[in-house]
């Protein structure tokens, strides 16, 4: 049951790395964008219409964390569990972070 954990634990590690990586990755984009492709109007208004667009996304992250909570995932101690356990939900959720 330890190892599923851990297992759960470092793959909860690699997608924070992926999601960190693609966060300076869009921020390179915009970068690119604003000062290379853009002229200076349309770099104005393509950097209004970006903070509106983060703006939605962060009152959607706090309306779900309000009304959803905290990320969990099951876990399962394998050598006790059946098809018949999962079917009927007696597996254990386990918070994560």
């Amino acid at each position: 049951m330890e190892m599923v954990v851990e297992t759960a634990v470092e793959e909860m590690r690699k997608m924070g790395k992926i999601v960190r990586k693609a966060g300076k990755l869009r921020y390179r984009v915009v970068e690119v964008a604003a000062k290379g492709v853009l002229d200076p109007a349309q770099a104005a208004e393509f950097l209004v219409a970006l903070a509106g667009v983060q703006e939605t996304v962060q009152r959607h992250t706090a309306w779900w964390n309000t009304h959803v909570g905290a990320l969990s995932i099951t876990v399962v101690n394998s050598f006790y569990a059946t098809t018949a356990d999962l079917c009927e939900g007696l597996a254990r959720p386990v918070q994560v972070g």
